[in-house]
């Protein structure tokens, strides 16, 4: 566990957020935070700082990307659930929106008051790896490392690649097709730090 797989969680979590929630400092620290990562996976994530950066520029343009890939209203190109992927007939808040919430209370979280996000959208998954990373980071406890490890091995693993081959496909603007690129590398070098896949 190193504090650039930790900070690269974080600006995932963030590069899946609505466009508006982006900040302008955001493609700087990703640039910063993959400094750290191993040199193909660090140009990766450099290369998604520059379409960060230039997409910043065309809001409209991300907006609609972001909506024809991830809220509809007709159709979802890309789905931002991992219940999509894992749940017969892609049901959400079904067993594996469940378990996800189960894993966040397990590390001590709890939803807020205000209305909030599916448990298993994309973002909020990436915030928990950070979460966990980052206790792991300050208490070197291992018991963090570990759930960090296993829900990657056990839950994420399963089915970000799909995600991003999904964005992929779907080809709606250069930012998001640079995300899925970043997101499938990063998972993979994640899945064998933590030893593959755990059915």
């Amino acid at each position: 566990m190193t504090t650039a797989e930790v900070n690269t969680c974080l600006l995932l979590a963030r590069a899946f957020a609505l466009p508006r929630e982006f900040s302008d400092e955001d493609p700087e620290l990703l640039r910063q935070a993959v400094s750290g990562l191993p040199a193909q996976l660090a140009d990766s994530g450099r290369r998604l700082a520059d379409a960060w950066e230039a997409a910043r520029r065309d809001g409209q343009a991300l907006d609609l990307a972001h909506a024809r890939l991830f809220l509809g209203p007709f159709e979802i190109l890309a789905s931002p659930y991992a219940s999509t992927y894992l749940e017969p007939e892609g049901r959400l808040m079904g067993e594996v929106s469940n378990r996800v919430a189960a894993c966040y209370a397990e590390a001590g979280l709890e939803p807020g008051r205000q209305p909030v996000e599916v448990p298993d959208h994309i973002a909020l998954e990436w915030e928990f790896l950070y979460y966990l990373g980052y206790r792991a980071l300050e208490t070197g406890e291992a018991a963090w490392t570990d759930r960090f490890t296993r829900f990657v091995r056990e839950h994420l693993g399963l089915w970000a690649l799909q995600l991003a081959e999904q964005m992929r496909r779907a080809d709606q603007h250069p930012f998001y097709n640079t995300l899925a690129d970043f997101c499938r590398e990063f998972t993979q070098y994640l899945l064998s730090e933590a030893g593959g896949v755990s059915h």
